[in-house]
């Protein structure tokens, strides 16, 4: 498995050299992960397990285009995936003002954590509001470490116990 050190950035695609009036081709179709998704959706339609349960087994490389939803949420081409196991204090929902100060604390260090080291999505099925459940490991010297350790370590982040804690509380910020 092949993990990439800093992000690339994606460039135009060149003009097509099709016929007149012919559509380029897809965007996903141009691209690695994209021909990866359509071989699933062939073995789907040939009645292998459907793609969506496929790649929510399949170890990923860090991808091209991505972004820090929130401490302990991340969107990969437009699709949200939740770190399994940590719990992070929350930014757009957060019920306090302590809790948000937190959330963004946690948001920036999960952003720089991804941007400074290889990392991995292994992902561990679909949560009740369709979000993929992965764990994500980055590349350390002591070798690949959840993303939850130096999370928790940096004091921005908990564990994930099966349900998410009142940060207000443990902040102590007022509702």
């Amino acid at each position: 498995m092949i993990c990439l050190a800093s992000p690339l950035r994606r460039v135009a695609p060149r003009a097509s050299a099709a016929l007149p009036g012919a559509h380029p081709p897809h965007r996903a179709a141009r691209t690695l992960p994209g021909l990866a998704l359509a071989a699933l959706v062939l073995a789907a339609a040939a009645g292998a397990p459907g793609p969506a349960a496929a790649i929510d087994m399949l170890p990923l490389p860090r991808p091209l285009d991505y972004r820090v939803v929130d401490g302990d949420t991340i969107a990969v081409d437009g699709r949200r995936i939740r770190i399994l196991d940590l719990d992070a204090p929350e930014t757009a929902y957060a019920r306090c003002e302590a809790e948000h100060a937190a959330g963004i604390k946690a948001r920036d260090e999960l952003a720089r954590l991804l941007a400074t080291h290889a990392w991995t999505v292994v992902p561990d099925g679909r949560d009740r509001y369709g979000r993929t459940l992965a764990v994500i490991e980055i590349e350390t010297a002591e070798g690949p470490v959840s993303v939850a350790k130096p999370m928790v370590a940096a004091g921005v982040a908990a564990p994930w116990i099966g349900k998410t804690r009142d940060w207000c509380a443990i902040l102590g910020g007022a509702r």
